[in-house]
Formats: structure tokens, sequence, C-alpha cells
């Protein structure tokens, strides 16, 4: 009987925390409709084509790799 209710209460929480994941997505996808996420689909995916590199030079120089190695300072 105890392996019984065991099993029910598992099936509750699975149940319980489908229901709490199908209600989030359910409200994420509402409010992507909502707010215009999907409205124009025909332009998205050209964005990937039009982005453009950025202009202007960068901040800093990017760091010179390391040379020495361990062995390198043993040898001395």
């Amino acid at each position: 009987m105890k392996a019984f209710v065991m099993h029910h209460q598992i099936l509750a929480l699975w149940l319980g925390l489908f229901l709490v994941n199908a209600s989030v997505i359910g409200a994420v996808v509402w409010w992507a409709v909502r707010k215009g996420q999907f409205r124009d689909q025909d332009h998205a995916r050209y964005l990937a084509l039009e982005a453009s590199l950025p202009s202007g030079k960068p901040s800093a120089a990017p760091a010179a790799p390391a040379t020495d190695t361990k062995e390198d300072q043993c040898s001395s």
C-alpha cells in the first residue's frame, strides 16, 4: 500500500511540474504575440545579411601570446 501511495505522489509531482512549465511557456508565447515579436517574419530572414561590421578602430590591441614555457625557465 505504501508503494501505491508513493507512486501517486510522484505522479502528482510530475503533473504539477508539467502544468507549471506549460503555463510559463504559454505566458511567454502570449506575451511575444501581443508585443509583436512574430510580426515581420519576411524581414527577419535578411537581418543577418544586413548586419554590418562595427566601424572604427578597436579600443586596445590584443595581448601577445606568452612565449616562455616552464622548460625554458628551468633550463637556465
